[in-house]
């Protein structure tokens, strides 16, 4: 599990598969996924989403966090481990329209 160092975004990687969440202070939402397709050459691991982004992730030495260059973006995203997903990202989304007003 990691978290992008700033933003709200949360990637779960597991057996092959990548899975990225939109997680806030009252929801946690599923968005994009990808499988992994390959190894780089300078140890990072690749993943191909459905609609073809690339995400490369490059994990440091220590395991304690990793990068993740974004094609067309001149800097690389920071990820930081967590130890598990955000608790909201294992329960069912509000629903209603105040409730989507929240999440958005």
């Amino acid at each position: 599990m990691w978290r992008f160092d700033g933003y709200g975004a949360v990637l779960s990687i597991e057996d092959g598969r990548l899975q990225e969440y939109q997680a806030t202070a009252v929801s946690c939402l599923a968005g994009d996924t990808a499988r992994r397709t390959g190894q780089g050459s300078n140890g990072s691991v690749i993943y191909t989403g459905d609609d073809a982004t690339i995400y490369r992730i490059r994990p440091a030495v220590d395991g304690a966090d990793a990068t993740l260059p974004l094609d067309g973006s001149v800097g690389d995203r920071r990820l930081l481990r967590l130890p598990a997903l955000p608790a909201g990202c294992t329960k069912a989304a509000p629903t209603g329209a105040p409730a989507t007003f929240d999440v958005f």
